[in-house]
């Protein structure tokens, strides 16, 4: 093969890569993946109250600009996450907190998304919206834990070489959000 044609197959070959990664980010888009399950669950929600939203993670971003997109009336709203871009309405407020290691700000998040939640009349809906890092991002200490407690125990878990999987199930028996504690 001469050099022209391997230059052409390494032309073709790197466009061909550059698509395939592409249509690897695109399927996992948090915004494509939301957007149909927002517009269902719009679709069969009856005419009832008014909507909070708590988005935490770092594509807590996308996901309440595709909430909003999607027709979602938000009346309060938090987005929780490691970083943002863009303008939001007033009823939103924002956090950026840490992670993995989760900080005060943090803390304050997940103090945030209890009293949005604890807040919320019976015929008002509180959606969800949950991506990669929520776990440290939302950081409300159990009782009778600090967030200095919760600080170590991650830093000796990340250190020890836990899973996310490992490292979340501890996290759970330590919050006052996570196992059902923001519901």
């Amino acid at each position: 093969m001469s050099q022209s044609d391997q230059g052409d197959v390494l032309v073709r070959l790197r466009a061909e890569a550059t698509l395939i990664a592409a249509a690897g980010v695109a399927a996992v888009d948090a915004g494509l993946r939301l957007r149909p399950a927002l517009e269902a669950w719009l679709g069969s929600r009856p005419g009832r109250g008014g909507v909070r939203v708590v988005a935490a993670g770092k594509a807590a971003g996308v996901m309440m600009r595709t909430a909003l997109d999607a027709g979602l009336m938000v009346e309060r709203g938090l987005i929780v996450s490691t970083h943002w871009q863009g303008e939001w309405p007033a009823s939103i407020a924002t956090v950026k907190a840490g992670h993995p290691i989760p900080t005060e700000a943090s803390e304050a998040a997940g103090q945030a998304a209890l009293d949005l939640a604890r807040g919320a009349s019976a015929d008002e809906s509180l959606v969800v919206l949950l991506s990669g890092g929520a776990s440290a991002l939302l950081c409300a200490p159990a009782d009778g834990i600090s967030l200095a407690d919760k600080q170590a125990t991650t830093k000796l878990l990340l250190e020890a070489g836990a899973s996310i999987d490992e490292l979340n199930a501890v996290r759970k028996h330590l919050s006052a959000v996570k196992g059902g504690g923001l519901a």
